[in-house]
């Protein structure tokens, strides 16, 4: 149970109402994390609005990086859901040939997956603005652009890494209770999670 009231489908009204009817129309259902946004309808929507905006349209950086960033920082945040959830999306837009088998990696350390230097680097960069924002400096987005990442990409980055900083806290500050399809259990997921970056 999530730790505070949330509205439920037949007493949403107005933008939560709107939100909720999205949320079905787009996915089938409504996900947790939206449902503990819901006490207060500027908050759901505009927090749902930066969501579409960061990562359901077309921008500077690919879907595939955008939902490997969210898996990333939700495992360094120790966010089962975050992580699980899109770990997921990750695996259903990539183009990786090994799209399964890295999303899974992803799920317990980035730096055992199988993926480019250049993905490598954004994790990087995604990883030490989460644990040591304070520490970032100019050499951070330069690392990226030796890597082919323009400025605008490098821009969506930050927005996406915070963003979901921010999520992973909601999540787990008011209990989000897992999706249904969501596995392993949350007992194994704690057994067995790495996020030891050493920073």
């Amino acid at each position: 149970m999530p730790f505070i009231h949330t509205v439920s489908e037949s007493e949403a009204s107005g933008p939560v109402k709107q939100v909720y009817e999205t949320s079905i129309a787009s996915f089938g259902r409504i996900a947790n994390i939206v449902r503990l946004l819901s006490p207060d309808s500027a908050v759901i929507q505009s927090s749902m609005s930066l969501y579409a905006s960061l990562m359901k349209r077309e921008n500077a950086l690919s879907a595939e990086r955008r939902e490997m960033l969210a898996t990333i920082v939700s495992h360094a945040n120790d966010c089962y859901y975050g992580t699980l959830l899109h770990a997921e999306d990750f695996r259903q837009v990539s183009e990786y040939t090994e799209a399964a088998e890295i999303a899974e990696q992803l799920i317990y350390d980035y730096r055992q997956a199988m993926i480019s230097d250049a993905d490598r680097a954004l994790c990087d960069y995604a990883i030490k603005l989460t644990l040591k924002p304070g520490d970032m400096s100019a050499f951070d987005v330069e690392h990226l652009r030796q890597h082919g990442f323009s400025d605008d990409a490098i821009n969506i980055a930050a927005q996406v890494v915070s963003y979901f900083n921010y999520l992973n806290r909601i999540a787990d500050g008011l209990g989000v209770e897992p999706e249904p399809e969501m596995a392993p259990s949350e007992e194994t997921w704690r057994a067995l999670k790495t996020n030891e970056y050493g920073l």
